[in-house]
């Protein structure tokens, strides 16, 4: 029998926006990425150019096209953009601070907060919405073996990749973070999956970053 290559995948969160930084749900919706934003999508394009990455993906909206194309020009690659890479869509939240929600949709509130996994916004999708949409293009790369790919995407969207391959609890999953200047590695076999993470450097620690 043939021992199939690993797949590697590096998945990297946009850059701080300006909405991120007033905590402000964007969704399908954009807002710039900060000063400190560009200077994130400068450094994890510097920590992928110490790999041999083949090809790069990016979500649709944004922010996530801004900080991929700081990275394509690090590793020499033309962005790829899939809109299945897209953030939650948050519906009637969208816009609008967490102390906003709070006010205006006290029940909407109570329940995100409670029931994270199952929750679904007004007009919006759930986790498991996300995962029913991204699962195509997710099980596309296993034809990949081999390759390192890297995949600009967002907060909720690096969730469930991550929820996708090494196949977590939902208490697990709603515990994941991922902050603007994180790097999750990813390595993927028949048999199973790891993950570490990357800050800043090509120095990696084991494991997920947890609340």
């Amino acid at each position: 029998m043939t021992t199939r290559e690993s797949l590697e995948l590096f998945l990297i969160r946009h850059g701080e926006t300006e909405w991120n930084r007033e905590n402000r749900m964007q969704g399908w919706l954009d807002s710039e990425l900060t000063g400190r934003g560009r200077a994130q999508a400068r450094t994890s394009a510097k920590v992928l150019a110490e790999f041999d990455i083949h090809r790069l993906f990016s979500s649709p909206l944004g922010r996530a096209r801004k900080t991929a194309d700081v990275i394509g020009k690090h590793v020499e690659l033309q962005v790829e953009v899939d809109k299945r890479l897209a953030e939650c869509h948050m519906g009637d939240l969208a816009g609008l601070t967490l102390e906003e929600i709070q006010v205006r949709f006290p029940e909407e509130w109570e329940e995100r907060i409670s029931n994270r996994f199952n929750y679904c916004p007004p007009g919006g999708e759930s986790l498991t919405d996300m995962a029913t949409r991204v699962e195509p293009f997710l099980e596309a790369l296993g034809a990949l073996e081999g390759h390192r790919i890297a995949i600009v995407s967002h907060g909720v969207m690096g969730r469930v990749i991550i929820w996708h391959f090494l196949k977590l609890k939902p208490n697990e999953l709603v515990k994941v973070r991922f902050p603007n200047d994180v790097i999750y590695r990813l390595d993927i076999s028949q048999q199973s999956a790891t993950c570490e993470y990357m800050v800043g450097t090509v120095e990696r620690a084991e494991g997920l970053l947890t609340n």
